[in-house]
């Protein structure tokens, strides 16, 4: 599902794919075509005991990581690096990553994979050949919630055929849950936490135009706008239209609008890392 806001209004589209239709693009060497039906890759179902495989790979890759980030959650030692960007980074991030990537490569060492502390393992060709699996990771979505010892960072893992998402995970380890969402197809969708069924709040289902006073909104941080932009102007207006707006919850955010506990995540900057399992 994707959203349009006019007024003080929320609409919610539905795309038959169960997501908004990306536009083709390249970025950190992701390719993404667009999920139309009408795509000629889209219409390449993965076949059923395919996705069963896959699926109990990326349940693996989310255990591996936990394995490795765990024992370094609130270890006050625990050295920070600051990245060119200066976004912090930590020897989990890049263990978990390393972990993950190790696995995919032993298992499927045709797929390509892109990860946001080590970039991409096989190079996407010049031409813009699309490979027909990709992995996206980001082992610590929320590196400085997880160093300071607050438990809203998440292992997020997904999985791309033919260019669409088509697989995604967000994994906490901490608390145990582990959020599994799927759009192989339009039979063969849906988001489980836990194993369970879970959906959006009841109040976006029922309705394609929902008042944004009802909303919870959620932004990891109003900084990510910058200041002056005409993002940062239309982020203020929308925040002073909703019932609260919140912050500092990362990928946990999205996990919770999963979930049905609130009704909007707005951010800015995101990497492809960041999207793609979500």
């Amino acid at each position: 599902a994707f959203v349009s806001i006019s007024g003080s209004r929320l609409r919610a589209c539905f795309h038959p794919a169960g997501g908004a239709r990306p536009t083709r693009r390249r970025s950190s060497k992701l390719i993404m075509l667009s999920s139309s039906p009408s795509s000629s890759t889209a219409t390449k179902r993965v076949p059923k005991d395919t996705q069963i495989k896959l699926e109990a790979f990326a349940n693996k890759l989310a255990d591996a990581a936990g394995n490795v980030i765990k024992p370094y959650y609130r270890l006050k030692s625990l050295d920070v690096i600051s990245k060119l960007d200066k976004s912090p980074v930590t020897i989990a991030d890049q263990k978990a990553e390393q972990a993950m990537v190790a696995l995919i490569n032993a298992e499927f060492p045709d797929h390509v994979v892109l990860g946001e502390e080590f970039g991409s393992s096989q190079l996407v060709s010049e031409s813009g050949e699309v490979p027909e699996f990709q992995w996206v990771l980001d082992p610590i979505d929320g590196t400085k919630a997880f160093v300071t010892g607050k438990a809203t960072f998440g292992t997020l893992i997904a999985l791309l055929h033919n260019g669409r998402p088509v697989l995604g995970v967000i994994d906490q380890v901490v608390t145990k849950e582990r959020w599994v969402g799927k759009v192989w197809d339009p039979e063969s969708m849906g988001t489980f936490l836990n194993g369970e069924r879970v959906h959006a709040d009841s109040l976006l289902l029922r309705s394609t135009d929902v008042a944004l006073k009802d909303c919870f909104m959620y932004t990891t941080t109003p900084e990510m706008f910058i200041a002056g932009s005409s993002d940062e102007a239309k982020y203020k207006t929308l925040a002073k239209q909703v019932r609260n707006p919140l912050y500092g919850a990362d990928c946990y955010a999205y996990a919770l609008l999963s979930s049905g506990y609130v009704q909007l995540v707005v951010e800015a900057d995101l990497k492809p890392w960041d999207y793609c399992a979500l």
